[in-house]
């Protein structure tokens, strides 16, 4: 081809280039079929050459669309630097962008900062941005007019991590949500999944203006600081198949005001709901196992907390620091408690303990249950354990379950304020110092006829009438 020709050919690309036809980009360049005649080191030759630099940019990306199979992205690079000028990692962002563009999103990024004070590259460069947005809307992947992206199993998950503009998500046809995948985009406002059976580690961790979190019931894994700092997320209806809640998941909803847990949940991760500090009710359902280490440490908002029957372990810590809770039910017939378990429980009124069998010192003791007043010990109790109950100064009536056998030494040490109690048919043994101090104590009800009251089960009881 003669220079001539050369030329004329690269002058009708460049009329393209400057007209503005990204929208129509394909259809251009197949219904031209322009650059299937042209030397593209000679076209960069030329660009420079003319001091038109400036169109060095859109040749790329036009060039982007035409697969070249004996042209290849390092042949790109190389031109570049052959004919180098400031700006030009805005050209090879432009040639990216409809190949890759989290690459392309990359050098935007790194471009920006090398030329903050470079009002015409950060221009261009930011073209590209709004470019990628609207190649992601030709496709069908991101609905720029309604924020909305959506998201399958045949996009590159870590696109997102550059995207900022996201308002909604809608997951489909996806098993597994990888790490990270959709981790400190700060504008989500809500996310829909549908399909997906895991949701990994750091998902979403750091979308601090998620407020929607929409589940089908296939999700059967949430990871460890999946939804962490979500701060305001004021509602969660957890899957139907949840099975695992990972560590600190949850941790720091600070707006995070009711949950619903699904019947098949089996374990609460470590730190899971910790400092989610407005939650008002929490209600673990029946089949629940295990609650680890802090779960729900800080929830001091809380009002009422409801155990299930099933759970068999809970680590230390798990509900430290609720000082508003007023009422806790325990269901649990066969449950173990960590040492710490409660603690800071200063506004305490009502509880209702339905197990373990025995109830040892480690639940309550120390824990500042200083303003309870009522206790009901449900039918599966056995035994009320030494100290079970020390030192609640608050604490005017107390209902003994119908089976238990034996309250043992101190269970009721230095409860200043109870007056009256009824000992059931159940009860064959009342150990010394069972109620020792309760200075106020003036009526003991006694059904049972085969028991051993010792000698100072009662002592220092000053108002006792025998």
């Amino acid at each position: 081809m003669s220079d001539k020709r050369l030329k004329k050919e690269i002058e009708e690309v460049l009329d393209y280039i400057e007209g503005d036809f990204i929208d129509d980009a394909h259809d251009a360049i197949e219904s031209v079929n322009i650059f299937s005649r042209i030397n593209v080191e000679l076209a960069f030759e030329y660009i420079v050459d003319t001091n038109q630099k400036d169109f060095l940019q859109r040749f790329l990306m036009y060039l982007s669309f035409v697969p070249y199979d004996d042209f290849e992205e390092n042949a790109i690079q190389s031109l570049i630097k052959k004919y180098p000028y400031d700006g030009y990692e805005e050209s090879l962002a432009a040639y990216y962008m409809d190949k890759n563009y989290k690459k392309s999103l990359e050098i935007c990024r790194e471009t920006k900062k090398k030329y903050i004070e470079n009002d015409k590259i950060l221009e261009k460069v930011s073209s590209i941005e709004r470019m990628i947005n609207n190649s992601l809307e030709r496709k069908g992947k991101f609905d720029q007019l309604e924020k909305t992206y959506y998201y399958d199993e045949n996009i590159d998950v870590h696109s997102l991590d550059y995207v900022s503009d996201i308002r909604r998500i809608i997951i489909s046809n996806v098993d597994v949500i990888k790490e990270h995948t959709f981790s400190d985009l700060i504008n989500l406002e809500s996310v829909s999944i549908f399909g997906a059976s895991e949701i990994e580690e750091y998902a979403f961790i750091g979308c601090v203006n998620l407020k929607e979190v929409v589940f089908d019931n296939a999700v059967n894994k949430i990871g460890d600081y999946c939804f962490a700092g979500c701060e305001k997320l004021e509602s969660l209806h957890l899957p139907g198949n949840l099975k695992t809640i990972g560590k600190c998941s949850f941790m720091k909803l600070s707006s995070l005001k009711r949950i619903v847990f699904p019947i098949e949940l089996k374990v609460i991760g470590e730190n899971a709901f910790k400092d989610c500090t407005k939650l008002e009710n929490i209600c673990i359902p029946e089949g629940v196992e295990e609650i680890k280490s802090n779960a729900f440490m800080g929830c001091s908002f809380t009002n009422k907390l409801v155990i299930g029957k099933n759970v068999s372990i809970i680590r230390n810590g798990a509900f430290n620091g609720m000082k508003s809770l007023k009422e806790l039910i325990i269901h649990s017939n066969d449950i173990r408690f960590d040492m710490g378990v409660f603690s800071e429980l200063i506004n305490l009124k009502k509880i209702y303990i339905d197990g373990p069998s025995e109830i040892n010192m480690i639940v309550f003791n120390d824990t500042g249950c200083f303003n309870v007043e009522e206790i009901i010990i449900g039918s599966n109790v056995k035994t009320i354990g030494s100290y079970a109950f020390s030192k609640f100064i608050s604490l005017e009536k107390v209902e003994v379950g119908i089976n238990v056998c034996s309250i043992n030494e101190f269970a009721f040490s230095d409860c200043v304020s109870l007056k009256e109690i009824t000992i059931p048919t159940s009860v064959k043994k009342i150990e010394n110092y069972a109620f020792n101090d309760c200075f106020n104590l003036k009526k003991v009800l006694v059904y049972s006829k085969d028991i051993l009251i010792e000698n100072e089960a009662f002592s220092y009881c000053y108002r006792l009438n025998k």
